[in-house]
């Protein structure tokens, strides 16, 4: 049962973020945004706002939902029908913040780890030889 819990909570983790609409109500713009995947994130800055499949959006006195379509016709079928300006593209991609995840920091480590534990193996052996040579000098006999 633990062991299906963990691989179930691994697997959303892993898993892309779904498809959603940034708005922003400044701009009047509006279009695609993924969020990212296990390897990164894209945050957009104030003042866009993020939308979510199910989630009413309030412009001015009318409440309008998203009917969850991803295809560009059908976003921009949304931004037209709340007033917005169509943006094409991710906007994630395109105008936020790329971040590393923390499975992307985890992978880095991994993959250099053996090149640390290599050099410092080196300079480890490099000091013993120089102590070595270095004792093996002060005892050698002077002619």
């Amino acid at each position: 049962m633990a062991s299906l819990l963990f691989f179930t909570l691994l697997w959303n983790l892993l898993a892309p973020l779904p498809p959603q609409i940034a708005i922003n109500p400044e701009t009047k713009e509006c279009g695609n945004f993924w969020g990212g995947d296990e390897y990164v994130d894209y945050h957009l800055p104030p003042p866009w706002k993020i939308i979510s499949y199910g989630t009413p959006v309030q412009i001015e006195t009318r409440v309008y939902e998203w009917n969850g379509s991803i295809s560009s016709a059908g976003v921009e079928s949304f931004c037209n029908q709340i007033g917005y300006t169509y943006v094409s593209g991710n906007l994630g991609q395109e105008r936020g913040e790329r971040r590393w995840s923390p499975y992307t920091y985890t992978l880095v480590a991994v993959k250099i780890a053996p090149l640390i534990i290599g050099l410092i193996i080196v300079f480890i052996a490099l000091l013993i030889y120089l102590r070595w040579k270095n004792k093996r000098s002060k005892n050698a006999p002077v002619s």
